[in-house]
């Protein structure tokens, strides 16, 4: 009896997982949304590619106004020559104060008028971003192969895109679908995927409509490796 159940409990396993791979083959389809950073070196808009800015001390004039003893006087505010009715008069050049007003040179930029543009460290350069984003069709992994990957089983990173019974290949369908939101095309003519090298390539003929109700017919690539639609090529 025992022999019995031990028999059942193996075929009932053994049906499971037929039925899992069987049933569980297909690959889903999914859609990404992909980005791309680009950098780019541009002349640094603060200093026009120059390097240098204006000083901001001295307004680019490379002095700045200050006080000096006064020479007349040598800083004493009185006048040199005595006047017997006021013997206190005022220096005439410094009015009495022993300073007067003068420019020198500037100690930020050391007379330049000029320092180093912060922005691009005297580079005269400056690195811009640009990010591009587009979406990408690709095939998940299916119920089989996940139950592969979780007895941390190896699985085939570059399968062969999957058709269904039509004939059809439906990462192919979903990407042409989402064109035909750009510009109305459909497959009136399906290839067959075979592998080139490190890529599955198929051909297929589509037919886009044009304005005025014309249609063009072009026969298209599609590239696919590694479970992603990787790009599209006209090949007539």
């Amino acid at each position: 009896m025992e022999i019995r159940i031990s028999h059942v409990f193996f075929l009932a396993i053994a049906l499971g997982v037929a039925a899992l791979w069987y049933f569980g083959r297909n690959r889903p389809i999914e859609m990404r949304t992909k980005s791309s950073t680009e950098e780019r070196v541009a002349s640094c808009a603060a200093c026009n590619g120059s390097g240098t800015v204006d000083c901001p001390r001295c307004g680019r004039f490379g002095s700045v106004e200050a006080w000096a003893t006064c020479p007349t006087c040598k800083g004493t505010g009185k006048h040199q020559w005595r006047f017997r009715d006021r013997p206190d008069a005022p220096c005439q050049k410094c009015r009495g104060t022993g300073r007067i007003e003068t420019r020198t040179q500037c100690t930020h930029c050391s007379g330049k008028g000029k320092v180093q543009c912060s922005s691009c460290n005297g580079t005269g350069k400056s690195n811009t971003h640009s990010t591009t984003s587009w979406k990408s069709v690709s095939m998940g992994y299916s119920l089989w192969e996940r139950f592969l990957l979780l007895l941390r089983l190896s699985v085939d990173a570059n399968p062969a895109p999957q058709r269904d019974s039509k004939g059809a290949y439906p990462m192919v369908a979903e990407y042409v679908r989402m064109k035909s939101a750009q510009r109305p095309c459909r497959i009136t003519d399906w290839g067959e995927f075979k592998q080139r090298g490190p890529e599955w390539v198929m051909p297929a003929t589509v037919e886009f409509t044009m304005g005025h109700g014309t249609s063009a017919v072009r026969v298209i690539e599609f590239i696919v490796q590694n479970r992603e639609l990787k790009t599209t090529r006209t090949i007539q």
